[in-house]
């Protein structure tokens, strides 16, 4: 669930939870002339309405989730116990894994479930030889089922929700044909790199490359072949990186390398083993060697990044109009 799902649950079990609390604090008050529950159930809708200020007006949301979680908690065991061992009081337990999963998500929601559960097992356990049922085992093995069953299918709902975001974030950042990170990921590294080598003075270098004659490849031996070429030359690449080190495909047959904490030595000597690696290397589908040229960069005076990568582009230009297969160092 995304956090403007969240926030949107948050504030209809605020809002629920705010009017159905006033209305039993009224009719206490005013019809049963329950001055006790009137107070406890003021001191309740109280805490949800700072909830609701922290989220409404703070902007905060994690501790006005807690608030309300451990709210409707307390109220549903009171509920429990009001209910004596009946049907409809056990069966209240589902609710609060169908609220707190979403709202704190699954390591949170989690401890608040497990303290909920055993609370309500030792309540039953112990409590049920006064509610004079017939079969008090018989309502432990019921509520024990419920908890179990309750806190597993919503565990199970909110893991498969996590998984499949993790999955389109993952798609949204990952070429697809090589695995490697795309050019809207490097976009948002490039930003984070500049403004790290700004605020900590450090360089950083980069590294441009594309594939020689890749067109011809493309038009003479088909896409597909093209396809397993790009694989290929997307793992020699990654091989031939350090960890630190950040690969992207820029686009067709062009790739991008960040060395953060790198000179414009360091970046060049690394351009110059992936070089040769492309060029020893034979590609069994077209039964030859390829060749790659490069641009690479020192980002010694910190500038922007647009105006930093058409440093690098021009190298790489450059380095093509001298008769490609090398490297060109930007002044």
């Amino acid at each position: 669930m995304n956090s403007k799902s969240r926030i949107n649950l948050l504030s209809f079990v605020t809002t629920f939870l705010m009017i159905l609390l006033a209305i039993t604090v009224a009719t206490n008050l005013f019809i049963l002339d329950q001055l006790p529950l009137a107070l406890i159930g003021s001191g309740f809708l109280s805490a949800l309405l700072y909830a609701g200020y922290l989220c409404k007006s703070k902007g905060e949301y994690e501790k006005p989730a807690w608030i309300v979680s451990i709210v409707l908690g307390v109220l549903l065991y009171g509920l429990i116990l009001d209910g004596k061992g009946t049907t409809g009081a056990y069966s209240l337990v589902l609710f609060f894994p169908i609220i707190i999963y979403p709202l704190l998500g699954l390591q949170k929601g989690n401890i608040l479930y497990f303290i909920f559960g055993i609370l309500v097992w030792f309540t039953t356990l112990y409590g049920t030889q006064n509610w004079g049922l017939h079969d008090p085992y018989l309502y432990l093995l019921n509520i024990s089922l419920t908890l179990f069953v309750g806190g597993i299918v919503v565990y199970h709902a909110e893991r498969i929700s996590i998984d499949v975001v993790k999955a389109f974030h993952k798609s949204s950042i990952t070429d697809p044909l090589t695995g490697l990170w795309n050019r809207k990921m490097s976009d948002d590294m490039l930003d984070r790199v500049t403004d790290e080598s700004i605020r900590y003075e450090k360089n950083y270098s980069m590294i441009l490359l594309d594939i020689d004659f890749f067109k011809k490849i493309n038009d003479k031996y088909g896409h597909h072949v093209g396809d397993k070429i790009l694989v290929e030359f997307a793992k020699i690449v990654q091989e031939n990186t350090r960890k630190s080190d950040m690969l992207f495909r820029w686009g067709g047959e062009e790739f991008l390398i960040i060395l953060p904490n790198t000179n414009a030595e360091g970046a060049a000597t690394a351009a110059d083993k992936i070089l040769e690696k492309v060029r020893n290397h034979q590609y069994p589908e077209i039964k030859k060697g390829m060749t790659v040229s490069a641009g690479v960069a020192e980002n010694t005076d910190r500038i922007d990044k647009d105006s930093f990568f058409q440093r690098v582009d021009k190298a790489l230009y450059q380095a093509k109009d001298e008769g490609r297969d090398r490297y060109v160092l930007a002044n």
